[in-house]
């Protein structure tokens, strides 16, 4: 019995020995878990504050993509392919596998594959740094991503506004022929075609068919419309940028002081009114308030 009784007793102590190291195993492989759990929740909503700054990105190369192609426009150029397109053709679906790579802290056979996000590749194998450091690298890189996308925009948008001042210019600049004729006198000293001798002559007379329509020579604001003693019925239009253009001679007058016209509009009809000797249109261009020859900027 006494025998029995220190076998038993050894066994009794075995037993609660292992069951309590077990017990002991299993709270540790819970918390363990818990833990695993915690970090998987943390690196979850990681990855998904980095899913929703990878679409911030995608619309920001929208909206630089967008730029271009006004620029584009703007300038005459021939329309490129928007690298827009090839990044929105990336789903958000292989975003998430990517993202669903990173949880798992790159486990499993083989490497994930590939994310592509807004042009940036994005490679995991499962030789990289853990989880947390991966989602630390990738948070780096896409802030610089974002600043440098925010740069270009910034730079696009300055672009696009001198492009349009520059097509602007090019709208008001007096350069377009306002009738196709022949050229009966040019800008500067000549004999007067009344006699008297010399005298100078503020302009490019040009001879038309009476009648011929007149257009404005650039874009601009009509300043006066009505008579001018010598010159008969005439149009004076302010381009800005310095330049104003006037139209003399013209038997009718199609537009109105304060009018705004467009590059080429027919503004009036070529006529003989005023001191003149046949029908034709006497033009005269003025820059930064001083005569020019209009042959200098016509094309």
């Amino acid at each position: 019995m006494v025998v029995l009784s220190v076998i038993f007793g050894i066994v009794s102590i075995g037993a609660c020995l292992y069951f309590f190291n077990a017990y002991n195993n299993m709270v540790q492989e819970t918390k363990r878990l818990e833990t695993v759990s915690k970090v998987s929740k943390i690196q979850e909503k990681k990855i998904n504050e980095l899913e929703k700054k990878a679409e911030d990105v995608e619309e920001k190369i929208v909206e630089i993509n967008r730029l271009k192609e006004q620029v584009s426009r703007a300038a005459g150029l021939k329309s490129r392919e928007s690298t827009a397109e090839k990044t929105s053709g990336t789903s958000s679906k292989s975003r998430k596998s990517s993202a669903e790579n990173i949880s798992k802290g790159g486990s499993g056979g083989g490497m994930p594959a590939p994310g592509f996000l807004g042009g940036f590749v994005l490679c995991f194998n499962k030789k990289e740094p853990s989880g947390f450091e991966r989602l630390e690298n990738l948070e780096r890189e896409m802030a610089f991503l974002e600043l440098q996308l925010t740069r270009e925009k910034r730079a696009l948008e300055k672009l696009l506004d001198d492009v349009n001042e520059r097509m602007a210019y090019t709208r008001a600049l007096p350069n377009l022929w306002p009738v196709q004729g022949r050229i009966a006198s040019t800008f500067g000293w000549r004999s007067s075609p009344f006699g008297g001798g010399e005298e100078f002559h503020d302009g490019l007379d040009i001879a038309a068919p009476y009648g011929t329509p007149i257009k404005a020579a650039g874009e601009g604001r009509v300043v006066q419309a009505d008579w001018e003693p010598g010159y008969g019925k005439i149009v004076v239009i302010n381009h800005d940028y310095g330049y104003i253009s006037c139209y003399a001679h013209c038997s009718k007058i199609l537009v109105k002081s304060g009018q705004k016209v467009e590059k080429g509009e027919i503004i009036a009809k070529i006529g003989s009114t005023g001191r003149s000797t046949g029908p034709h249109l006497h033009l005269s261009i003025r820059y930064g308030g001083r005569l020019i020859d209009p042959l200098e900027i016509l094309d």
